[in-house]
């Protein structure tokens, strides 16, 4: 397991995820730190590739972000030969989010059961504002 402070890396057979895979060169490559007993965060420009309407951060990469966020804070306590996939997202779209520059993408672990994971995220902008927040429950799985 990451100590506090630690990079983390998503070590899963072939991962070619979107937001973390560090492999595809179409992705976003998102590097996350753990920053507390159930907190990870990203700090990330957005390319302006995903700028949508005004300028700023299309809705959709919003999203991926804060679903990224959540699943590796709940990746911090996955148990051996187990993955988990984001079975409910809500967000909150509270202000626009720039492109091209520093932003923090921040999640934390809520809860864990014997079936989903629940956890919620945020993205701040660089004075800590909240410009995005979302919340999630990833349901665990079994690699076959």
């Amino acid at each position: 397991m990451n100590a506090i402070g630690e990079s983390i890396i998503i070590n899963l057979r072939g991962n070619q995820c979107f937001g973390c895979s560090q492999e595809r060169t179409d992705g976003l490559g998102m590097k996350f730190t753990r920053t507390g007993e159930k907190t990870v965060e990203c700090v990330y420009s957005v390319p302006a590739v995903y700028r949508g309407m005004g300028g700023v951060v299309h809705g959709g990469i919003q999203a991926v972000l804060i679903d990224e966020a959540v699943s590796v804070a709940g990746y911090l306590f996955w148990p051996p030969d187990t993955y988990a996939v984001t079975s409910d997202l809500s967000l909150s779209y509270r202000r626009p989010v720039p492109i091209e520059q520093p932003i923090a993408v921040c999640g934390e672990l809520l809860e864990e059961s014997e079936r989903d994971f629940r956890a919620r995220a945020t993205i701040l902008d660089q004075a800590g504002a909240v410009l995005t927040e979302g919340t999630a429950t990833l349901r665990k799985r079994r690699h076959r």
